[in-house]
């Protein structure tokens, strides 16, 4: 719903900047935006080096897919956090 609320198509992202609250919520973040599985690399290796930090982890992988430099001007994404209570934000994003 949040997608299409802000007329945007999951095809019109290119990056996923999301908060990894456990290899289950990962896999299952995958398949609800129809992306194989593996393809949330950066909040993979957060979660494997550092855990589950609650929503502040969201910028242990913003700041993973910075350092990577693998985005172009005009290149659109999301970022998700999650926190306790199962609270959860989305954020989408244009690389000037």
């Amino acid at each position: 719903m949040f997608l299409p609320k802000n007329g945007t198509a999951t095809s019109e992202l290119e990056h996923f900047v999301v908060h990894p609250g456990g290899t289950k919520v990962i896999i299952e973040f995958e398949k609800c935006l129809g992306l194989d599985e593996g393809s949330f690399v950066y909040p993979r290796k957060v979660l494997k080096e550092h855990g589950n930090m609650s929503s502040a982890t969201v910028l242990y992988v913003m700041d993973e897919f910075l350092r990577d430099e693998v985005y172009r001007k005009g290149e659109k994404g999301l970022i998700s956090a999650m926190g306790p209570g199962f609270s959860s934000e989305f954020l989408l994003f244009k690389i000037q």
